[in-house]
């Protein structure tokens, strides 16, 4: 998904990919208030766009955060469901606060 063009999307929010960087619109509130969104896709769409700054490869930032490469893809597809404590760990080889990770664009 890094390098390829087009819309992915997840109950009501749309990401796409221009120029090697992901846009993420924010998710929809429903009638009842409640969110919309897939957070984990929406993370790992964030920790693509922020490691693509970096011109790293996942098995870099894997490497560098003492992390599996396999769990770093999955994260990247939404699959993992992360501790706080590897949050924060990305976020420290990222070089961004972890809050920077939690931002939807």
């Amino acid at each position: 998904m890094s390098n390829t063009k087009g819309t992915y999307s997840t109950c009501n929010y749309r990401a796409w990919s221009h120029k090697g960087q992901f846009h993420i619109l924010k998710p929809l509130k429903s009638s009842n208030g409640a969110m919309n969104y897939d957070p984990l896709k929406l993370f790992g769409l964030r920790v693509i766009e922020l490691r693509q700054k970096l011109g790293w490869s996942q098995e870099r930032l894997a490497i560098e955060s003492g992390l599996a490469r396999s769990y770093v893809g999955g994260i990247e597809r939404g699959e993992r469901n992360l501790s706080l404590i590897n949050i924060c760990r990305i976020a420290e080889t990222l070089s961004v606060d972890p809050s920077e990770l939690l931002i939807f664009r």
